[in-house]
This record gives C-alpha cells, structure tokens and sequence, in this order.
C-alpha cells in the first residue's frame, strides 16, 4: 500500500485560530467549524494524540450528524475517522489504517463535497493532493476533472491503477448518492452559492 504512516507535523497555530474565529464568528455549532475540528482530529491522529483525535472527532461528529444529516459524505466522513481513532485506541489497530479509501475517507467526503459546490476546504484539499502525488497517488488529474463536472468513470480512471482508480469511484459514489436523494444533502448548499 501507498498510504504512509509517516506523522504529520503538529497542528500550526493558524489553525486553531481559524478554529476559534469559526466559533466566534459562525458559532460553535456551524457545519464548517465542525470541519476545522475534523481536521484538527486528524492532525492530532498523525501525531499520535489518540485521546485528543477521539474528543475533536467526536465533537465534529456531534455537529455534522445535527447540522448535516448522518448520511451527508462529510458527517460519514467523520464516522468513519472516528472508528478508525477508537479502533486505534482500544489497541485493535497498531498502525493508522493501510485500506486507502479508510484512511482517506475525509479527504473522500471533502472531494464530493467541493464537487457539489462546498469551496471551503478547498485548498487544503488541493495541498492534500500535491502530497499524496508526491507519494505516487494520482488523483490530482481526476479530481480536477470530477470539479468541472466530469462524471464518466472510463474517461476519470483512465490510466490509473488500481487504488486510485478505487479512490475515485468512492468519491463519483459519495457524489451520486447526495444527488439521487430527493432531499440531497448538498442542496441547501448550492442555494447557499447561488444567493
């Protein structure tokens, strides 16, 4: 597997003020502060701060499940990361999780998530993705494509292996579910930008 255990470098200072100016400014229970302390969660995950993953995690679940719905990719997203943290710290899994679309299932969500209009994490998503590139993952070409809409599968995981090409189907199946439901988690926020 390509997915490395490397640590991630602890969180900058940056981001726990932009954590505290969407508390103040958006509230404490707004959708993108939930998505500040996701982030926070998994940065704490990659430094080994299991205790503090768990309670960052479980905050940033708490709000998207209220906020979101518990089938919206990102409030899944967090379900998912959090598994992986009580999983860790109840000694069941030694290492961060080697299955891509498990390890990568923020990263997932925050894809469809752009897709459907949502440009908050945007750039930390792209800074994501020059990363896992430089790592020999080759998504970069296809997310782009999959943001100005491209949604044909054949033409998406052309020339891509067979984890990538897994990676980008989890993400065209987080984008069809949100659309094919009749209340799509992601219509209130393509209102939202077009207002």
């Amino acid at each position: 597997m390509r997915v490395e255990t490397r640590h991630r470098r602890p969180a900058p200072p940056l981001y726990t003020r932009a954590l505290a100016l969407r508390e103040r400014v958006l509230g404490p229970e707004h959708p993108q502060t939930a998505g500040s302390l996701n982030n926070l969660a998994i940065n704490h995950y990659y430094q080994n701060d299991l205790p503090t993953a768990e309670r960052l995690m479980i905050q940033a679940l708490r709000i998207r499940t209220a906020r979101l719905g518990p089938d919206h990719p990102d409030t899944q997203g967090s379900r998912q990361s959090l598994a992986v943290i009580q999983q860790r710290l109840a000694g069941a899994s030694p290492q961060p999780p080697s299955d891509p679309t498990e390890a990568l299932a923020p990263l997932i969500a925050a894809i469809a998530a752009i897709a459907a209009g949502d440009e908050e994490q945007r750039p930390a998503v792209e800074q994501s993705l020059a990363e896992l590139e430089g790592q020999g993952w080759m998504l970069r070409g296809p997310v782009a494509r999959i943001w100005q809409g491209e949604r044909d599968h054949d033409t998406l995981v052309e020339g891509l292996d067979a984890q990538d090409t897994l990676l980008v189907e989890r993400i065209l199946a987080l984008i069809d579910k949100a659309q094919k439901k009749p209340n799509a988690p992601f219509a209130w926020l393509r209102n939202l930008f077009r207002q």
